[in-house]
This record gives structure tokens, C-alpha cells and sequence, in this order.
């Protein structure tokens, strides 16, 4: 029990197996909302939630009071409702009995979370102990495993990154936040074995001139992925696995692929279907919605096939994403994929600035590393694209601005 569970350098915080459970039974109220940013105090509320078998609400601590209040109510409101007394008394010696305890009785265990709301105002999605763990592996061989927490844990990707390790009994430590160089500095100091995280998260280490052999599994998801940023990335993570992962608030995780293709498996051939490439999934893979649910849920992505038999697919775009220029459509993620192998430019951002003639203009933000020439550049793009897709703006930044989730801000 004097393992640790979580280290969160970024508040101070190394906590063990063993803090855990003599905070837990220090607790003496429980709220069904958890309005923390503190990642220590959300773990610890959803697995008092799941020892008193009740409902948990996470609120992102990213939301503003108005957009609370538009939710929920008041955060005075929220703190003041629903809540219970509790009076616990773990005496646990091992990890396993004190695992067991958290796991035994899920009956009526469910969690909420909110949408990012990029297309509207966020949803609340409820999801219950089966449907949140249903891809969880738990095996042996991964009980000494480290997590790198590189996803906001008030997010979905965020707590199956906790449940992946909570089921196994693994460690946690927080990288999301974090500036680069504390980031691999953690890595290194935990020896961390398993990261989950952002296409946009891996860009930002680039570039490492040093190789990291403790990482053994690195998984991809809520972002477009691009093979070429894999590529760079495996030359840092020298042994590890990496897994692209397909998922959302609204359904979890849903498909896993070794590259950028994926194929629909046997098991879901009724449960997804796609419709003028866009994807659409059953209304049994969902979690529940405040709305009604129709049967067939569209998840507002685009995809691509990428064989004459239509099985394998790639990912494009959302549907709010694609540009019309000239009454042509141009995908962002396209012109960013042909941009990012060009040498010298470490991040990009492409979206349209409205245009009367044209309806809209691509135009790019890039951040560059070292050296960079524009006309290069511009004649690098005219061999690979149309010209409709050729960006007719571009900006150099610092940074590219990121949403509370990790993610780049396409807006």
C-alpha cells in the first residue's frame, strides 16, 4: 500500500495506495458534483463514488461560472446540493483487498461528463460501470505499469486513463499541463511505462534528440492522427507499442488501430454503418443523453476509404470543419498532414478567413523550429495539392492555442 498512486508535480502532490485510503476515510461528506481541477481530489471523488456505489457528476474546472450556471446552477448550488454524509473505515493492508472493496457493488454506480460543446452547448453524458470499463484490459503483466496522465482528467479520455490504471493497481503521474522538459524529466524520474495522450501532446515534445526506452505502450486519440508525427515520435520511444484510438464523450472507446486506417469489427458490423462517409453508431453503444436519442447516432465525422472493397478507412475531418472555397471543399486536416512534412515546422493550424468572393480562404498558422523558408514551403505544397487548397495566409505563432482538453483550437 506504500506505492504510489499519484504524483502531480504541478501541485506539490506524491500520494500513495496507502495516503489514499486514510484520506478517504478522513472524508466526511460526499457530493454527487465534483468540481475540482485538482487531479488527486477528482480520482479521489469518483473512487469514493464508486465505494458508496452512487452517482458522480465531473464538472470541468475549465467551465466558466457562466456556463456553470447555464448547466447546472450556481457553483455555491452545486456544492450544497446532493450531498450525503460518510463515515468510512478502510483498514486495508493490501492493494488487491482494497481494490476488491472499491469494485464491490457497481449496481447503481454511474458517471457524467460534459462535451467540450464545440458545436454547441456542451452535452451531458452519463455513463455506467460496464460501458466506462468495457475495454479495460486487466492483465498481470501490468500491474507494475506507469501511466503518464496527459489528458485532462475531468475529461473522458482522462478517467479511462484512471480506470485503466485503478483496475490494475498501477501509478499514475501527471504530465497534462506540464512544459516540455518537466514533462520528459517525469517520464525519465518514474520510469513511465504508458502514455495516453493527444496527437497534439506528442507534437509538442518534438523535437528530442534523446531516445526513452521505459515507455512500452503509447496510445493516440481525440485528434486527427498524422503518420509522420508518429514516425518522429517513435524515434524518442524506441520500444513502444502505439495504439490510435477512436473515441467520444458520447460513445467511449469505440475503435483501435496500429496506423491511421481502421476497419470495422465483426462484433459492431450492426452497431455502426456509414452513410455518405459519414459514421454513424447504434444507439446501444451510447451512453444516456438529457435529449432523446434517435436510433442511430451521427458523430458528425467524415471518413475516407482507403480500398476498392470499402473496409478500410481513415479518419478525414468533422463535418463542421470542411471549407468551401470557390465551391470547392478543402479539409483542414489535409492541408495540415502535407504541411507538417515540410521541413522546419513543428506545429500547424489550418481553417478558412471568410471570403466574398470566394466564400472562404485557407490560411495557416504554423509554428517553426529553426530555419524556414516560405517560397520553399509554398512550392513544397503546389506539388502536393490543388490549388484551391494552397493556404493564401500565413501566420507564424509562438504556440498554437489549445482547449482545456489538450486539444488544438480550430476556432
Amino acid at each position: 500500500m506504500n506505492t504510489l498512486f499519484l504524483e502531480d508535480s504541478d501541485n506539490g502532490l506524491v500520494k500513495t495506495w496507502n495516503d489514499l485510503q486514510t484520506d478517504l476515510n478522513q472524508t466526511k461528506l460526499y457530493n454527487y458534483y465534483c468540481y475540482e481541477k485538482n487531479c488527486y481530489e477528482i480520482f479521489k471523488c469518483i473512487i469514493l463514488s464508486l465505494i458508496l456505489n452512487k452517482e458522480i457528476t465531473l464538472i470541468d474546472g475549465g467551465f466558466s461560472d457562466y456556463e456553470i450556471d447555464k448547466l447546472l446552477g450556481t457553483k455555491d448550488d452545486i456544492k450544497r446540493q446532493e450531498c450525503i454524509d460518510v463515515n468510512l473505515n478502510l483498514e486495508y493492508t493490501s492493494k488487491d483487498a482494497f481494490l476488491e472493496n472499491i469494485f464491490q457493488s457497481t449496481s447503481k454506480w454511474k458517471i457524467s461528463l460534459f462535451t467540450s460543446g464545440t458545436t454547441g452547448k456542451p452535452k451531458r453524458v452519463s455513463h455506467g460501470f460496464s460501458t466506462m470499463t468495457r475495454y479495460i484490459k486487466k492483465e498481470f503483466r501490468q500491474n507494475n505499469a506507469k501511466w503518464g496522465l496527459a489528458y485532462n482528467p475531468n475529461h473522458i479520455a482522462g478517467v479511462y486513463v484512471f480506470f485503466q490504471a485503478l483496475l490494475n493497481g498501477n501509478s499514475i503521474v501527471r504530465l497534462f499541463g506540464l512544459r516540455k522538459q518537466l514533462i520528459y524529466e517525469k517520464i525519465k524520474e518514474n520510469k513511465i511505462s504508458h502514455i495516453s495522450a493527444t496527437p497534439t501532446f506528442y507534437r509538442m515534445l518534438l523535437p528530442f534528440d534523446q531516445k526513452i526506452k521505459s515507455v512500452k505502450h503509447l496510445t493516440v486519440g481525440g485528434e486527427i492522427f498524422y503518420p509522420n508525427t508518429i514516425e518522429k515520435i517513435k524515434r524518442i520511444f524506441t520500444n513502444a507499442q502505439i495504439l490510435n484510438i477512436y473515441a467520444s464523450t458520447e460513445i467511449g472507446s469505440l475503435l483501435a488501430s496500429s496506423d491511421e486506417y481502421f476497419t470495422i469489427p465483426a462484433r459492431y458490423k450492426n452497431l455502426l454503418k456509414i452513410q455518405e462517409n459519414v459514421l454513424y453508431v447504434h444507439s446501444s453503444l451510447l451512453g444516456s443523453f438529457d435529449n432523446e436519442k434517435e436510433e442511430w447516432y451521427n458523430t458528425g465525422d467524415l471518413i475516407e476509404y482507403v480500398d476498392g472493397e470499402e473496409e478500410r478507412f481513415k479518419f478525414a475531418t468533422r463535418i463542421t470543419d470542411v471549407l468551401n472555397v470557390g465551391g470547392y471543399n478543402v479539409v483542414p486536416a489535409e492541408v495540415e498532414s502535407c504541411i507538417l512534412k515540410f521541413p522546419g515546422i513543428k506545429h500547424a493550424r489550418v481553417y478558412g478567413k471568410k471570403n466574398s468572393v470566394l466564400g472562404n480562404l485557407v490560411a495557416a498558422d504554423l509554428v517553426v523550429d529553426g530555419g524556414f523558408n516560405k517560397e520553399d514551403l509554398m512550392g513544397f505544397l503546389k506539388e502536393h495539392l490543388l490549388h484551391y487548397k494552397l493556404p493564401r495566409i500565413i501566420n507564424y505563432m509562438d504556440e498554437l492555442p489549445k482547449s482545456y482538453s489538450g486539444k488544438m483550437l480550430r476556432n
